[in-house]
């Protein structure tokens, strides 16, 4: 984005990328003397995960519609966890 959109009241936004629901909008990360302010988001609806966003991804933000739209997808968004990574759970009878 060209211009710093107004992000302090997205928590809550959903995120997505040609369509597809990414994720939510956990909190908003402000800029330090080291770093710009970027977006924490909660994705994936089985395996979940947090991952950071920064600003200049964002292509559209939709605040009637409570939406974020990216131009491509984090990195750190990109990969769940490996098959078989979870430890299965043991129910008691």
């Amino acid at each position: 984005m060209t211009e710093s959109p107004d992000l302090t009241n997205c928590r809550g936004y959903r995120v997505e990328m040609a369509g597809d629901r990414i994720g939510m909008v956990v909190t908003v990360v402000p800029r330090t003397d080291r770093t710009d302010p970027s977006l924490i988001v909660h994705s994936g609806l089985v395996s979940c995960g947090l991952g950071v966003v920064p600003l200049d991804q964002i292509e559209t933000v939709d605040h009637s519609g409570r939406r974020l739209v990216l131009h491509d997808q984090p990195v750190n968004l990109q990969q769940g966890a490996p098959s078989g990574a979870r430890d299965r759970i043991p129910a008691r009878a």
